[in-house]
């Protein structure tokens, strides 16, 4: 955790370097899960950036999907990552898709969250940049709605990408 912890940082510091000191205001967002988003959602706030915390479901249904051990170290940290975020924005009021989306192959609440965060992202005001820092083995993995489907979209999207490959980190 801690060398992921360190990378993340790395990665924002390097955002912040590239960035115009006068006039660049940097926002973070992410979901909520435990590991790489709340690591994420921690980082920014010691480095005093601003975050919104997107979530696919309702809260109560995200924090009994994502955080069903509710004995887990991360709990605590999810609310932390709620408490402190800027916003808290949320897709969906059901579990259920909408139904002009039930029947579109390879579609999923996590792919659906994705396209959000970087639609999000880009629809900000004044937002010329958006980057993308994605902790990633670089394999395919999950399929839709997977890291590897978020970094395609957002190299779709325009947006850069800040790799940090799990293979060499670990």
């Amino acid at each position: 955790e801690s060398t992921a912890r360190a990378a993340i940082m790395e990665k924002i510091q390097q955002v912040q370097r590239d960035g115009d000191p006068d006039g660049d205001r940097y926002v973070g967002v992410a979901g909520a899960s435990n590991g790489c988003d709340l690591l994420f959602h921690e980082v920014c706030h010691e480095l005093e950036i601003p975050t919104e915390v997107m979530l696919p479901l309702p809260e109560l249904v995200y924090r009994a999907t994502v955080q069903a051990d509710h004995a887990s170290r991360w709990i605590a940290r999810y609310h932390q990552a709620l408490g402190a975020a800027a916003h808290v924005h949320i897709l969906s009021r059901t579990v259920q898709p909408p139904s002009w989306l039930v029947e579109r192959p390879g579609y999923s609440t996590w792919h659906r969250q994705n396209h959000w965060m970087l639609h999000h992202a880009w629809a900000m005001p004044g937002v010329e940049r958006v980057t993308a820092v994605a902790l990633w083995d670089g394999e395919i993995g999950e399929g839709p709605g997977g890291v590897a489907d978020l970094v395609a979209g957002a190299r779709e999207s325009g947006a850069e990408v800040l790799p940090i490959n799990t293979t060499e980190l670990f």
